[in-house]
């Protein structure tokens, strides 16, 4: 990670190039990592462009209005809240309400930094196979890389299997946990963000803006 320049993301950027003229924090260009934006009524992901203390810009793959309320969850599930500033095809800018600690979110060399990727708590069904058994179960939250789900007595840590999401994926993958009827599958390739983005956009989440608790 490494600070690039100055950026206040309180105004749209007024060229092509992104970057406004209010500079007030420093700036960190983050490689493109994923987050997950919680709104009102709806959850979705984005990608982290450029990131302050005070703020960030995104590439949005929901839908969010200028001015809207929203928890940002990053990588490794720290949240904080933060306000839509300006959209700008399909960028936008958010201003958070209180500072974040750019080093325990994004510096991969911090002892507590978490690779777990942003999951999308979607109310949605999928088909297990494993042998010569297939499973109906109920899934609990996806992200790129992994499903948490429910219904999952007859499986065993470490079995492969293929899941089957209707819409979205059909792929080969492992049961990396389990506790009791719930398990933790990991995906053998991981789903593009805009597809999954796409696929969740219609669905029903389990929890809105008001269940989240900032860091």
């Amino acid at each position: 990670m490494s600070a690039i320049r100055h950026e206040s993301y309180g105004q749209p950027p007024p060229g092509n190039d992104g970057v406004g003229e209010d500079r007030a924090a420093p700036r960190f260009r983050t490689l493109l990592q994923s987050a997950r934006l919680i709104g009102e009524k709806s959850q979705s992901l984005c990608i982290v462009r450029d990131v302050s203390e005070t703020g960030m810009k995104v590439r949005l793959f929901g839908t969010v209005a200028v001015d809207d309320r929203v928890c940002v969850e990053f990588k490794g599930g720290r949240t904080v809240f933060a306000s839509v500033k300006w959209i700008e095809d399909r960028f936008a800018g958010l201003a958070f309400e209180t500072p974040i600690d750019l080093q325990k979110i994004f510096d991969t060399a911090q002892p507590e930094y978490s690779y777990r990727a942003p999951r999308l708590e979607i109310d949605a069904t999928a088909t297990v196979t494993f042998g010569r058994a297939k499973l109906p179960m109920t899934i609990l939250d996806i992200s790129t890389s992994g499903i948490k789900l429910l219904g999952g007595d007859a499986l065993i840590r470490g079995e492969d299997v293929t899941i089957d999401i209707e819409g979205l994926v059909r792929s080969n993958a492992v049961v990396k946990w389990k506790a009791s009827d719930l398990v933790g599958l990991e995906l053998e390739h991981p789903i593009p963000v805009e597809r999954l983005a796409d696929w969740a956009s219609s669905r029903e989440f389990r929890r809105s803006l008001s269940d989240m608790v900032s860091i």
